[in-house]
């Protein structure tokens, strides 16, 4: 996990050969290369915007399993305490089909 994270920090640095990009013609009005080529491009901006999303990444995680978990720990409480009424129940099963002996008749 900690090597994406830092592979998602490490695109922020990075930037397209736009020379060659222009060659091939790949550069046209409302591209993602438009973008990254032109001369306002600010790799402090991008590596901002991949630090946002490295925070969305690990909170999102967080959440999800916290909530995930919370759901197993809270049947697994619920389940702990069926145990309890269960052999409760087969104690009292046990004595009332127990057989008496005559002289508890008496």
């Amino acid at each position: 996990a900690g090597c994406g994270l830092f592979g998602v920090l490490c695109v922020g640095f990075c930037k397209p050969h736009c020379h060659y990009l222009e060659l091939r013609k790949a550069i046209t009005n409302g591209s993602t290369w438009e973008r990254f080529c032109s001369t306002e491009h600010s790799i402090a901006d991008q590596l901002l915007s991949q630090a946002w999303g490295v925070w969305t990444i690990l909170w999102w995680t967080v959440a999800t399993s916290t909530i995930v978990w919370m759901i197993f720990a809270i049947s697994e409480r619920v389940r702990a305490f069926e145990t309890e009424d269960l052999v409760q129940l087969e104690n009292l099963l046990g004595q009332m089909l127990e057989p008496h002996s005559p002289d508890d008749l008496l």
